[in-house]
């Protein structure tokens, strides 16, 4: 119950804070499906990178055993790539903030049990 209460209060809060947002999923999918000549050639493309890949380990953190249940074994490696496929997948919605697609990501990648 407490659970369900804590996620209903943070979809409130997203959906009425419109513009309360950081990133939006176009952002976070750019930043880390960046050209490998650009990313070695470049201090700002390796500035992203690290920073859409800490946002998104940061988001799964945060839910953790509260809003999904990831493996005791899984890697940052493998949260990126769920990201990055459920981005890949939905193109239509990356124009939306990009912690409400990673929640929703991270909730149909590793569902409670």
């Amino acid at each position: 119950m407490k659970k369900s209460l804590i996620f209903v209060f943070i979809l409130i809060l997203c959906s009425t804070l419109a513009y309360s947002y950081f990133f939006t999923g176009n952002d976070i999918y750019n930043w880390i499906t960046l050209d490998k000549t650009f990313f070695e050639s470049s201090s700002e493309g390796k500035w992203n990178y690290q920073k859409a890949f800490g946002y998104i380990i940061g988001i799964f953190d945060l839910g953790d055993n509260l809003f999904w249940e990831g493996p005791l074994n899984v890697t940052a490696g493998q949260v990126r790539d769920v990201a990055i496929k459920y981005l890949r997948e939905h193109p239509e919605r990356r124009h939306e903030p990009a912690s409400s697609l990673l929640i929703e990501a991270f909730q149909e990648a590793f569902p409670i049990k």
